[in-house]
């Protein structure tokens, strides 16, 4: 299991990725939320949030916080 499913996940967004990536596949084990792949320039701007909002049945990601 990987370093990042020991901690309390509730969703993971990726940079780069498809639906057959490992991240995917793990994601879907786990039944967390994701969006794999989501490109540089919407992952760049999440990056700098300590709060995510990602509402996969809305197809949405949205910056809940911005960290200073």
């Amino acid at each position: 299991m990987s370093m990042y499913f020991t901690r309390d996940v509730k969703g993971l967004v990726t940079k780069y990725g498809g639906a057959n990536s490992h991240m995917a596949i793990r994601c879907a084990e786990f039944g967390l939320p994701a969006a794999i792949g989501c490109g540089e320039q919407i992952f760049l701007k999440l990056e700098k949030s300590n709060k995510i909002n990602l509402n996969c049945s809305e197809r949405t990601i949205s910056s809940a916080s911005i960290l200073e």
